[in-house]
């Protein structure tokens, strides 16, 4: 309960730091938003701590990516909420493309960035907080899939310049130094995940799925014998068979996700605006909705999720789209240990 308080409390100190961070940047006349800013035409450096054993991998961004809405931009920030929660967390993703290409200085960078860190204070351990933070923080997540990811930590704390102070002199505490001793605590243990998480799902692709087309559900809300069931008989009803899902493809086991009469309740229990609320209100939903447990497991969910998305279907679709997207890493980590 202590560590609830003062994570709580800690909060609008850490979020009045970043904006003071992000309006440093923005007086130091920092590039447009979303744009990677040209390194200029400098004499080769020595590669970062660690980059050279990266093998054969060439990044060829090393410059951190910039964000186009951040709490230090106050109306456009205000008048983005205002729009919905989705929108604006949807406006800082970076593409993975360019995460993909970024050199781990300047992936670094991005992570610590992000206009949305201070969410992970706000859960009971920080463990849990950095969990929500690598589902939510396309940045970190790429991250903590590189192998020199903590020497490039190391180097940026050796750097003075990057820690500018927003609390009192007594407690001699910066926002970038909390955040660098949390990133090297934990972030060599979710190194390992992912490159656990990357070898079984190079196991898993022999799998061949036979059923190409989703599920049709023998009773739905458009029944008229649905209004005449109680819940229990309803659940009953959607009930599809394991054997079918484990052969679905994950295509048709998604539309089936989507499909199912009951999934509605995702939004009953709790809102989309809380990343935290969002995985318990799944996990309530996957009492009743097994092909979600199945979709969980499979290895390109995130792919099939985004392409889906892309289509761009009807608001309802769109929205729990956005939700599964969301909560994919976590839920993925849950189904697969």
């Amino acid at each position: 309960m202590k560590l609830r308080i003062y994570l709580l409390a800690l909060i609008p100190a850490l979020l009045l730091g970043g904006c003071k961070i992000a309006e440093a940047k923005l007086e130091a006349g920092a590039p447009e938003p979303g744009i990677i800013e040209e390194p200029a035409n400098e004499p080769d450096a020595d590669p970062s701590p660690g980059e050279e054993a990266l093998g054969e991998v060439e990044y060829t961004i090393d410059q951190p990516y910039i964000y186009p809405l951040t709490p230090a931009m106050t109306e456009e920030w205000k008048e983005a909420w205002e729009k919905g929660g989705a929108a604006v967390y949807k406006a800082c993703e970076v593409p993975q493309e360019l995460l993909e290409n970024m050199t781990t200085k300047a992936l670094l960078q991005t992570a610590l960035d992000y206009p949305f860190f201070v969410n992970e204070y706000a859960y009971n351990t920080r463990e849990m907080g950095f969990d929500a933070a690598v589902s939510q923080n396309r940045a970190l997540r790429e991250l903590c899939k590189r192998p020199n990811a903590t020497q490039e930590i190391f180097a940026y704390e050796m750097d003075l310049s990057h820690f500018p102070m927003i609390f009192d002199e007594d407690t001699k505490i910066s926002i970038i130094n909390n955040q660098l001793e949390l990133y090297i605590e934990l972030i060599p243990i979710y190194e390992r995940k992912f490159k656990e998480e990357a070898e079984n799902a190079l196991q898993k692709t022999d799998k061949t799925y036979s059923i190409n087309v989703p599920y049709a559900y023998p009773v739905t809300p458009s029944m008229d014998e649905w209004s005449s069931m109680n819940s229990a008989e309803q659940i009953s009803a959607c009930d599809v068979p394991w054997e079918i899902l484990e052969n679905m493809t994950t295509k048709a086991l998604l539309q089936t996700v989507l499909d199912h009469p009951l999934l509605f309740n995702l939004f009953e229990y709790e809102t989309i605006s809380e990343q935290k609320s969002l995985e318990a209100s799944f996990l309530i939903v996957h009492g009743f909705c097994s092909p979600l447990m199945e979709l969980w497991q499979r290895t390109d969910t995130m792919e099939e999720l985004l392409a889906y998305e892309a289509d761009e279907g009807d608001t309802l679709t769109n929205s729990y789209l956005e939700a599964m997207i969301e909560v994919q890493p976590i839920m993925y980590r849950r189904f697969n240990k």
